[in-house]
């Protein structure tokens, strides 16, 4: 069975030098579907001042709230995997 290349001893170093690199990308990631949410809740303020049919303003708004949510929790899912793999490489370089 193959291993993991995380699973490879690294360095603390690299291994530090790798959880800075997953927490820049993982969080510019996560900002940018957040962004996408902000955009969609400019869009519900738009079209309730455009006067569009209440439904499609409340799916949008609610569009929003999903999309916030998830990326939130999967926000702390992501940011939870990387900590723990980053501690497991550095419990076995110790």
């Amino acid at each position: 069975m193959e291993e993991k290349p995380h699973s490879i001893e690294a360095p603390p170093l690299v291994v530090a030098w790798r959880f800075l690199i997953h927490i820049l990308i993982g969080t510019s990631l996560f900002a940018s579907i957040a962004g996408a949410a902000l955009a969609l809740s400019y869009l519900t303020r738009l079209m309730e001042q455009a006067g569009i049919a209440k439904e499609l303003v409340q799916v949008t708004s609610v569009l929003k709230t999903l999309v916030l949510a998830a990326d939130a929790l999967l926000f702390v899912v992501f940011l939870t995997r990387v900590f723990l793999q980053t501690m497991r490489d550095l419990w076995r370089w110790h």
